[in-house]
């Protein structure tokens, strides 16, 4: 857990100021964060725990999509 804003505070306060940083979001809760992190602007969402082969993953498909 995160001590001042959580993980969804966050990322809009990421998408306000820096709306052209992409984000790969990690969530502990993702059945009810996946939806509004997506709408927030979230590139993708990794399930916690994930392994680092997913975390290289998603930075690979990052990667190629910029």
């Amino acid at each position: 857990y995160m001590p001042e804003m959580d993980g969804i505070e966050t990322l809009a306060t990421l998408q306000e100021r820096y709306p052209q940083v992409r984000v790969i979001a990690m969530s502990g809760k993702p059945s009810t964060h996946l939806p509004v992190m997506e709408e927030l602007g979230a590139y993708r969402v990794l399930k916690k725990p994930f392994g680092i082969e997913e975390l290289y993953g998603a930075l690979e498909e990052l990667k190629k999509a910029a």
